[in-house]
């Protein structure tokens, strides 16, 4: 299958986006004695993704707005740091929404439970629409760091602050959902098939705006908080993997 966009505007496009809207994000004071406490986990959902054909995106909205934006909203005192991640990869991964979160063990196991008896979830699963559910993540001393889902590559400095960062990101997206489709209590009495409809073209209207707006709304704010330095652009990657 033919990449979407060439590879040099869609690293352009990635690297881009995981500057935006830092300053959207409340400040998190996160002391170095939480790292012995808790720990970073995962929700993994595996999405069918048939061949030669494009990914559907839109299924992380449904899933961001309908499942976790409740249980983020339920507990946001004890998840300090949460954010998503979007990828999809023509290998063993395939495509897949994560929701990464820091918190301790026994909340961990709360939402892992909200989530495998969401309703939603079981319906998405039995349309054939989810692939699979992962739950990752462990009670060790590294798990706890906060630098642990960061790049390695990175300073350590940003390694540490790049949580909170992209936290705030992941915000302002589930934000930009939350706006623009409007009262959810209809929302919620629609059939599957017909829910998935409503997110695929709310998902094509976010996607306006982001395309629209976002080199000044985002890009532009975000140059100005560092100074409005330039930025290195160095690789070149697919924007189906990101």
């Amino acid at each position: 299958m033919q990449h979407i966009l060439s590879n040099a505007l869609s690293k352009i496009l990635l690297t881009l986006t995981c500057l935006i809207v830092a300053s959207c994000a409340s400040t998190t004071q996160l002391s170095e004695s939480l790292e012995s406490e808790k720990y970073w986990w995962r929700v993994k959902f595996r999405f069918v993704w048939p061949q030669d054909t494009f990914p559907d995106f839109y299924y992380h909205a449904v899933v961001a707005d309908q499942v976790l934006r409740p249980i983020i909203d339920a507990h946001k005192a004890e998840l300090e740091l949460w954010r998503f991640h979007r990828r999809a990869a023509r290998d063993k991964a395939g495509h897949q929404f994560s929701f990464i979160f820091y918190t301790d063990k026994q909340m961990a196991d709360v939402i892992h439970h909200k989530i495998e008896s969401d309703k939603l979830i079981t319906a998405m699963v039995d349309n054939a629409t989810i692939e699979s559910i992962h739950f990752t993540g462990a009670k060790t001393a590294n798990n706890s760091l906060l630098s642990a889902t960061s790049d390695t590559s990175w300073p350590l400095e940003i390694q540490k602050s790049w949580p909170s960062f992209i936290m705030g990101t992941s915000q302002s997206w589930l934000d930009l959902i939350v706006q623009m489709r409007g009262d959810d209590n209809d929302i919620k009495q629609l059939a599957l098939n017909d829910l998935l409809t409503f997110y695929q073209n709310l998902n094509s209207e976010v996607t306006t705006q982001w395309t629209q707006y976002g080199r000044h709304a985002y890009f532009h704010h975000i140059n100005a908080v560092f100074g409005y330095q330039p930025v290195y652009i160095r690789e070149t990657e697919s924007l189906q993997n990101f």
